[in-house]
C-alpha cells in the first residue's frame, strides 16, 4: 500500500503493519517533523506568556502597546527565524564566541591571580630573609659594642678623671714617635 510522506511528500511503501499508522517514508522525515511541531510548540508558549505579560504592561510612548508599535513578532515570523538555519546559526555561533571570549578573560584573570600570589608569598620570604639579616647585624653590632670604645664610655662614667688619664696616656704613647736603635 503506497502513502504520501507528510514531511516530504514522496511516495513510500508502508513497512509497519503495527500499532498506527505509519505517516513518514523514515526516521529522518519522523524525527524532522517532530522537531518542527516542538519548535511550534516552543513559540506557541512563549507568545502565550507574552501575551498575558503585554496585556499587563502599560502603554508606551505614543499610547500604544508594544505589539501595536511593531516589537513583537508572530507565530509565523518566529517559526521562519527557527527554521532559517543562518539566523539560528550565526546567533549561536554568536553566543559560543562571546561564551569563548568570557572564558577565556576568565582564565587569562585566573592565572595572572595565580602570579600575583606567587610574587607576593615570594616578597614575603624576601622579608623574612632581610629581616634575619637585619637580626644578624643587629647581634654583630652588640658584639662590636663591647670593644675599647665602649669599655671607656663605661669607666668614664664610673671614674671620669681617671678615664681621662688613662685615655691622654694612651693618645700620647700612640702619637709619640719611636725611637730607632
Amino acid at each position: 500500500m503506497n502513502k504520501q510522506c507528510k514531511e516530504c511528500n514522496k511516495q513510500f511503501e508502508a513497512t509497519n503493519t503495527k500499532g498506527s499508522e505509519q505517516l513518514y517514508c523514515s526516521k529522518i522525515c519522523r524525527n524532522k517533523s517532530a522537531n518542527k511541531r516542538f519548535q511550534l510548540n516552543l513559540i506557541n508558549k512563549y507568545n502565550d506568556e507574552n501575551k498575558s505579560t503585554n496585556e499587563k504592561r502599560s502603554p508606551g510612548i505614543n499610547g500604544s502597546s508594544e505589539q501595536d508599535n511593531g516589537y513583537s513578532l508572530s507565530n509565523a515570523q518566529r517559526f521562519e527565524q527557527a527554521r532559517n538555519p543562518k539566523t539560528y546559526d550565526s546567533d549561536i555561533i554568536t553566543s559560543i564566541k562571546e561564551t569563548y571570549e568570557e572564558r577565556s578573560k576568565s582564565l587569562f584573570y585566573q592565572l595572572k591571580c595565580e602570579q600575583l600570589e606567587k610574587e607576593v608569598q615570594e616578597l614575603k620570604q624576601d622579608i623574612i630573609n632581610l629581616e634575619m639579616e637585619l637580626d644578624e647585624c643587629n647581634v654583630e653590632n652588640d658584639e662590636d659594642n663591647n670593644g675599647i670604645i665602649s669599655g671607656l664610655m663605661t669607666s668614664f662614667k664610673q671614674d671620669p678623671q681617671n678615664t681621662i688619664s688613662f685615655a691622654t696616656e694612651l693618645i700620647t704613647n700612640f702619637i709619640k714617635p719611636k725611637k730607632t736603635a
